[in-house]
């Protein structure tokens, strides 16, 4: 097993992985038939076996540290 970072070769194994991964949840209509492109900064990381893409990870991530979303009981700040 092998986790690294995402290339372009790999799309169509995170597009494969990705769709198999919603099938059976409240996201399985939200399929893609290409990898999404992120306006900001980002963490994108493949898990690998034998050459197949078996698992992915990405994180966008703001590059203005004063915008976030916290949860203090119930409400959202």
């Amino acid at each position: 097993m092998l986790i690294r970072e995402y290339k372009e070769t790999d799309e169509l194994g995170w597009v494969r992985c990705r769709t198999l991964s919603f099938l059976n949840t409240a996201y399985f209509d939200i399929v893609l038939n290409k990898k999404e492109i992120y306006d900001n900064p980002s963490i994108e990381l493949v898990t690998e076996i034998n050459g197949q893409i078996v698992g992915l990870i990405d994180v966008e991530y703001e590059k203005d540290s004063y915008y976030h979303i916290y949860f203090k009981g119930n409400e959202m700040k």
